[in-house]
């Protein structure tokens, strides 16, 4: 036998055919098990998986037919390793009784060997034990003690490998029949995070003993686990992946208790493994949960000393197959929604619990509700999460008045922020006159704080029975408060509120108008009130308050300063609807002059012409007196509101207006260029009385201005008159002004604003005529470059253009040469032809021209024209050189033409090396 052991084992790397003979002779199964035992404990496992694989082809101890064909025995048996007896077998003839006790023993080595296959860390070892008829005859407490061994000696391998063995002892029929306690104790000990061997209930340190006190047991208990082992063990997390096998083989996994099951989740949750918690949901027991344990289940997300787990959003997703809306109850589900205002997902979390219905239906605590909505109030939780959440829940329908007034109470009156939905409860119907009263005063006391608009909950509570009965006092603040409002700002009400559709605009225009003028205190207001609400609206233009105000009785008995104040409102805003309706009342047919000149310069200066109008009906407007007309006059002088200052000139006022106040609506008139006004005022009947002499007209100011705005205006008599009158009267003009003069009306020429003898009148003035050489020589640029041939005519007739010198001259030339494309180029370049200076240019500056000509591609008849007119070009000034480098640059041009044309002058040098090989290229270019 010793032999046989050293030749077995002595090199275990080189098994071979001999090895297995020697196997062979081993008759002994006691023999042989011995040899499997002491090769279970080697490093390797290749010599246990020969013995093994021997075993099964020749049917030797664990794969032997008789231990399957005793099978009831056995599992008898292996119940017998575990602690239970076997009475059955007591009554088993003696051959039975043989056979169950070869079974019971088969059975108990595989039970050593997966015990010791695990221990050794052969795992792979368990899918070929577990194949073995002994196997499939343990019983569930021996695969649940060997599961749970499996667990905890789990090994540091790949990830792919570190479940090895299990599925194979979960496939055993003794896992099927495992009971669900002790698969729950299983579950619990792989949730575990830091479970240990020595705390194990299914594996003890004394079932590790009994299972190695067989034959050989010093070969095994060296193979088991140390203490020091089991202290290394005992810190490693529990293991996710066992639970996941376990409930997916094993049967039991539908009654797991409660309380497993939720830790399973929890566990599952922390670890981010969202298919587990889905399958864990997924199973029988998790529809069944134990009273008060989906509470438990659900808060500990929100339980902000319990870390992980993700968001509530995500878990109950997960968990959405346990229907926990349907295990909650509707107190269970109140005390969540307040867990959830407090958690660090405060917002997410409220909404989330809010959808687990019914249980969200079925809250019937008032008085627990009307806490949880002061919670959210007071917390983090946004305003529009509550709402909605408030909005779908059927308790906040049934708040009790008391509650509801209390939660608008501290909204209000604190810095607590306030829910729109709480004015549209039911509650709100049932309030008192003092108590819609007080809160409508509540409101408008805080309204900048509050920071958003009130007119939407002012109309809600408007709509309450008793709010018919409110005082006057409390109208009238309301109606102050509604018509300042900025109608520009938009309240957009939530989706069940009061919105008028979408991007809809709450204003006064609206339903609290007339909620609030249909209010029988309205009819009750005394004059003060009227008048400080009339004011109010007008300044915010609200013309159908202020409409509606005007009717009521109190407006006819307006104190005449009240209805100045909401006049002079009413022209600010610039709301003539109001103007009209304020100037139609009793006492505004009683203002004093003052206010009514003060508000009609203001409607003047606003251009509100309509108010102007209504201002000059007034009995006041007819009594002003003429220094006020002039003043007002002088008003709409300045803005240039002509049709102002013709209804005011009706006033007779104006009529009495001193010839000094006329002079000067001239001369402002003048100054603020507004012609028309100017001749709407000299035509007025009481213009006739002042004289030119009185209006300075001839101090050259006034003249020049009146001459600039005729030009301007396009007035060409005026124009004429003006200058006939200039010339006369010997009145000066700085040249610069008669620069300006003669540019802006060649402008007006070009444009056919004014005739042609207007602007030869103007060039006909002493300083037209007196013009500098530059100023000229700088119109004529202008009009060269504008194009205008009628320009250049004009003013190359004044006698400076003759005092232009040769280079200006040129540079003018330059510039017609660069309106080519200009159907004027032509009759533009023959006026500047006549000028003196461009007469005397020499020979360089017509080269100049020429060429300039010739690379902007100019046709030949402009080129011509220049050397036909230039007297240069007839004195020889075009020389062989000249006309060599007009040549050679035509050709680079490929001016095909003006190289013709220069080719037949006389100075052209043919004979030119250069110039001939153009000549000859170009000659075969025409035969081509």
């Amino acid at each position: 036998m010793l032999q046989c052991i050293i030749q077995i084992f002595g090199q275990p790397s080189n098994w071979s055919n001999w090895k297995e003979e020697l196997l062979g002779r081993v008759t002994s199964e006691q023999q042989l098990e011995d040899l499997l035992l002491i090769a279970l404990s080697l490093p390797t496992s290749l010599e246990v998986d020969h013995i093994l694989h021997y075993c099964h082809q020749n049917n030797k101890l664990m794969y032997t037919t008789s231990s399957s064909r005793s099978s009831s025995a056995a599992a008898v048996g292996s119940g017998s390793s575990a602690g239970s007896s076997a009475g059955s077998s007591s009554s088993s003839s003696s051959s039975s009784s043989s056979s169950s006790s070869s079974g019971q023993a088969m059975v108990q080595l595989v039970e050593h060997m997966l015990t010791t296959a695990m221990a050794r860390g052969h795992n792979h070892l368990l899918d070929v034990l577990a194949t073995a008829p002994a196997a499939k005859q343990l019983g569930p407490q021996a695969v649940a003690q060997l599961l749970c061994l499996r667990m905890q000696l789990k090994q540091q391998t790949v990830k792919d490998k570190e479940l090895s063995g299990v599925q194979a002892l979960l496939k055993l029929p003794g896992a099927k029949a495992m009971q669900p306690d002790s698969l729950a104790s299983l579950i619990r000990l792989s949730c575990k995070p830091h479970s240990s061997l020595l705390q194990a209930s299914l594996v003890s340190p004394a079932s590790l003993t009994r299972l190695s006190c067989k034959p050989h047991s010093s070969l095994l208990q060296a193979s088991l686990v140390s203490p020091a082992s089991l202290t290394r063990l005992s810190s490693k997390r529990g293991q996710l992946g066992f639970v996941q096998c376990m409930i997916c083989e094993v049967p039991a996994a539908q009654q797991l208790p409660s309380r497993v099951l939720c830790d399973a989740l929890l566990a599952a949750g922390a670890a981010g493994k969202r298919q587990l918690m889905r399958q864990l949901a997924g199973l029988q027991a998790a529809q069944q949960l134990v009273p008060g344990v989906a509470a438990w289940l659900v808060q500990q997300p929100l339980d902000s000393s319990r870390g992980g787990g993700g968001h509530l959003c995500d878990v109950l997703q997960a968990l959405k197959p346990m229907q926990l809306g349907s295990q909650l109850t509707g107190g269970e589900l109140l005390q969540l929604l307040r867990a959830a205002v407090h958690s660090k997902d405060g917002g997410n979390a409220v909404g989330d619990v809010a959808r687990l219905t019914p249980a969200a239906h079925q809250i019937d605590d008032s008085k627990g509700y009307a806490a949880f909505l002061l919670e959210a109030m007071q917390g983090a939780v946004e305003t529009e999460v509550v709402s909605s959440v408030a909005s779908d829940l059927p308790a906040t329908q049934q708040l009790p008045a008391e509650a509801v007034l209390n939660l608008m109470q501290r909204g209000i009156k604190s810095s607590l922020r306030l829910f729109d939905f709480l004015f549209e409860l039911p509650a709100v119907s049932s309030f008192s006159t003092a108590t819609v009263e007080q809160l409508l005063l509540a409101l408008l006391q805080q309204q900048q704080r509050l920071r958003w608009s009130l007119l939407p909950r002012v109309a809600v509570l408007l709509r309450a029975p008793a709010a018919a009965q409110i005082s006057v006092e409390a109208v009238t603040a309301l109606l102050k408060y509604a018509v300042q409002e900025q109608q520009q700002q938009q309240h957009m009400w939530d989706r069940r509120g009061l919105c008028m559709g979408s991007g809809a605009v709450f204003t006064f225009q609206g339903e609290v108008q007339q909620q609030l003028l249909a209010l029988p205190a309205v009819q009750q207001l005394p004059a003060d009130a009227v008048a400080s609400v009339l004011a109010a609206a007008v300044e915010a233009s609200i013309v159908g308050a202020a409409s509606k105000i005007l009717t009521l009785p109190a407006a006819q008995q307006l104190p005449t300063d009240a209805v100045a104040s909401a006049l002079a409102a009413a022209v600010e805003a610039g709301n003539e609807g109001a103007v009209t309706r304020i100037s139609a009342l009793p006492a505004a047919q009683q203002l004093p002059t003052d206010a009514v000149a003060s508000v009609l310069t203001a409607a003047v200066e606003a251009g509100n012409e309509r108010a102007v109008s209504s201002i000059l009906a007034l009995s006041a407007a007819q009594q002003l007196p003429p220094d006020a007309v002039a003043s007002v006059l002088a008003v709409a002088v300045e803005a240039g509101n002509e049709r102002a200052v013709s209804s005011i000139s009706t006033l007779p006022g104006a009529q009495q207006l001193s010839k000094q106040a006329m002079a000067g609506l001239f001369s402002q008139a003048l100054q603020a260029g507004h012609l028309h006004i100017f001749n709407f005022l000299v035509d007025l009947p009481q213009a006739s009385v002042v004289t030119l002499d009185e209006f300075n007209v001839y101090d050259g100011v006034h003249t020049l201005k009146l001459l600039q705005l005729n030009v301007k205006a396009g007035a060409s008599d005026e124009v004429i008159g003006t200058c006939a009158v200039i010339t006369e009267e010997g009145i000066s003009i700085s040249s610069e002004a008669m620069q300006q003069l003669l540019r802006d009306a060649l402008c007006q020429l070009d444009a056919r604003r004014i005739s042609a003898a207007a602007a030869q009148q103007l060039s006909q003035l002493r300083d037209a005529q007196a013009a500098a050489a530059y100023a000229v020589a700088e119109l004529l640029t202008a009009c060269v470059k504008q194009g205008s041939v009628s320009g250049v005519q004009l003013v190359g007739q004044l006698p400076a253009a003759a005092q232009i010198d040769q280079q200006r001259a040129e540079q003018l030339l330059q510039a017609a040469l660069q309106m080519q494309s200009s159907g004027s180029a032509n009759a533009i370049l023959c006026w500047l032809l006549q000028l003196p200076a461009v007469q005397l240019l020499e020979g360089p500056a017509l080269v100049r021209l020429l060429t300039a000509g010739i690379k902007l591609v100019l046709p030949l008849q402009l080129l011509q024209l220049l050397c036909h007119q230039l007297p240069a070009a007839r004195q020889g000034a075009l020389d062989a050189a000249a006309v060599r480098q007009l040549l050679l640059l035509s050709f680079e041009e490929q001016q095909w033409e003006v190289s013709e044309w220069l080719r037949k002058l006389p100075a052209a040098p043919l004979d030119d090396q250069q110039v001939a090989a153009c000549c000859e290229v170009r000659d075969f270019m025409a035969l081509a």
